[in-house]
C-alpha cells in the first residue's frame, strides 16, 4: 500500500472535504425553507465534498484504482443540475422536481454508462489504456465546461424572467435578492470559464494546467460552502408574494394616446402617490395601490405602461429617488447619513438604493449631496417634504427635482 504523502497541496482539499460532509450533513438535518433548494444545496456540498476527497488522496500520492477514481469523476457532472435545482427552488413555481427533470441526470448517466461499457470490454494492454486517457481526459473537461457553461446560461435566463415578473408588482427587498442570484450565478460561470481555459491550455500545449485544477475544485468548494451558511442563517425568501402563478400579467404594448379612462387612472394614481407616499414603505406591492384605487391590477399595470412609461418597480423607485433628491439637497436632513435618506426613502437596502440611484440619476446619491451642496442655496431643492411635479414622465424617465 502507498504510503501518503502529506503536504499542503493535499492538506487543503482533504480539511475542505471534511467540512464539506459536516456542512451538507447539517443541511440535510436543518428544517429551514425552501425544503428543494436546501436539499440540491446539501447534495451539491457533499458532491464537492467527495471530488475534494478524491483530489486530497490523489495529491497524496493514494490511489483508489482506475475504477473508483473514474466513478467519482463523474460527479462532476452533478454539479450543474444541482446548481440548477437550488436555484430553481428558491424561486416560486414549479415546486419540487417532476418526472422530466430525468434530463438533467443524463451527462452523469451516459458518464457512468462509458466507464461501465469500459469495464465490459476485454482487458486492454496497459499501452492502449496510457495512450487514451489524455484523449478521455480532455472529452471529459470539455463537455463538463459546456455543460456548466449551459447550465449558467439557463439560470441566468430563469432570474431574470422572474425578475421582469416581479417588478410589475413589487419594488421591494426581494429584488436585492434576485440581483444577488445572478451575481451568484456569474460565480459559477466563472469555474466553467476556468474549466475552459484549461481546455484552452491543453489544445495549445498538450498538457493541463495543473494548479488550476487543484484551485478550481478548491474555490468552488467555498464559494458553495458560503451559499450553505447563507441558507443556514437566514433562509432564501425570493419573490414570497408570487407563488400564486401570473397574478399581475405583463402590460400590453403602450398605445400612443391613452384612453379617457387611463389617464383618469393615471392621475388617480399620482394624486395618491403625491398626497398619501405610499412608495415609502419597502414592500408597498401593486395590488395595494389597486385595492386602494378601486381597480384590478391588470388594470393597474396597463396604466403605469400606457400613461407613465414604466413597470411598478419603475414608477415606484421613481417616486423614491425623487424623494431622496429632494431630502439629500435640504440642508435640514444634512444631519443625516446618505444611507439613512435613502431608507427614509422607501428603499430596502444600501445596494438597492445605490443602485437604483445611479441609474436614475446618472451619479451616485453622494456625489448628487456633494453637487447639490456646492450650488448656490436658492438652487437647492424644497426640502418641505412634498414630491415634485412630474416626477414620472411619459417616456418612463425620471427627472430631477424643480427647483423650489
Amino acid at each position: 500500500m502507498t504510503t501518503p504523502v502529506l503536504s499542503l497541496s493535499s492538506l487543503l482539499p482533504a480539511v475542505a472535504a471534511l467540512h464539506g460532509l459536516v456542512l451538507g450533513g447539517v443541511l440535510l438535518r436543518s428544517a429551514r425553507p425552501p425544503r428543494g433548494a436546501r436539499l440540491c444545496l446539501a447534495a451539491l456540498v457533499l458532491t464537492m465534498s467527495a471530488l475534494l476527497g478524491n483530489t486530497a488522496l490523489v495529491l497524496s500520492g493514494v490511489s483508489l484504482g482506475g475504477v473508483a477514481h473514474a466513478l467519482l469523476g463523474t460527479l462532476w457532472f452533478a454539479i450543474g443540475p444541482l446548481f440548477y435545482g437550488y436555484v430553481r427552488g428558491l424561486l416560486p413555481g414549479r415546486g419540487g422536481w417532476e418526472p422530466e427533470d430525468i434530463v438533467h441526470a443524463l451527462p452523469f448517466v451516459l458518464q457512468v454508462g462509458l466507464i461501465a461499457a469500459v469495464l465490459a470490454t476485454p482487458v486492454l494492454a496497459p499501452e492502449a489504456v496510457a495512450a487514451g486517457r489524455p484523449a478521455f481526459g480532455f472529452m471529459f473537461t470539455f463537455f463538463y465546461g459546456l455543460q456548466s457553461v449551459a447550465y449558467a446560461v439557463v439560470v441566468v435566463h430563469l432570474v431574470g424572467r422572474y425578475a421582469a415578473r416581479y417588478r410589475r408588482e413589487a419594488a421591494g427587498a426581494d429584488d436585492d435578492r434576485l440581483v444577488g442570484l445572478r451575481r451568484t450565478t456569474a460565480v459559477f460561470g466563472a469555474s466553467a470559464a476556468a474549466i475552459a481555459v484549461n481546455v484552452g491550455v491543453l489544445l495549445a500545449t498538450g498538457r493541463l494546467l495543473a494548479w488550476l485544477d487543484y484551485l478550481v475544485p478548491l474555490a468552488l468548494a467555498v464559494f458553495v460552502s458560503a451559499i450553505g451558511y447563507g441558507m443556514l442563517r437566514r433562509p432564501a425568501r425570493v419573490l414570497p408574494a408570487l407563488a400564486l402563478p401570473e397574478a399581475a400579467p405583463a402590460p400590453e404594448t403602450p398605445r400612443a394616446t391613452p384612453a379617457p379612462e387611463t389617464t383618469l387612472h393615471a392621475d388617480a394614481l399620482r394624486v395618491l402617490m403625491e398626497a398619501e407616499r405610499p412608495y415609502l414603505d419597502p414592500e408597498v406591492r401593486l395590488g395595494t395601490l389597486a385595492h386602494r384605487l378601486g381597480v384590478s391590477e391588470r388594470t393597474l399595470s396597463q396604466v403605469l405602461a400606457e400613461a407613465m412609461g414604466g413597470t411598478f418597480y419603475d414608477v415606484v423607485n421613481g417616486y423614491r429617488v425623487a424623494e431622496a433628491q429632494a431630502r439629500l439637497a435640504d440642508p435640514a436632513h444634512s444631519h443625516l447619513t446618505v444611507l439613512a435618506v435613502g431608507l427614509d426613502a422607501g428603499f430596502s437596502s444600501k445596494a438597492s438604493f445605490n443602485r437604483v440611484f445611479k441609474k436614475v440619476a446618472g451619479e451616485t446619491p453622494s456625489a448628487y449631496r456633494a453637487r447639490m451642496a456646492a450650488e448656490p442655496p436658492e438652487a437647492a431643492i424644497s426640502g418641505d417634504g412634498a414630491l415634485p411635479e412630474a416626477v414620472v414622465s411619459g417616456d418612463g424617465a425620471v427627472r430631477e427635482a424643480k427647483v423650489a
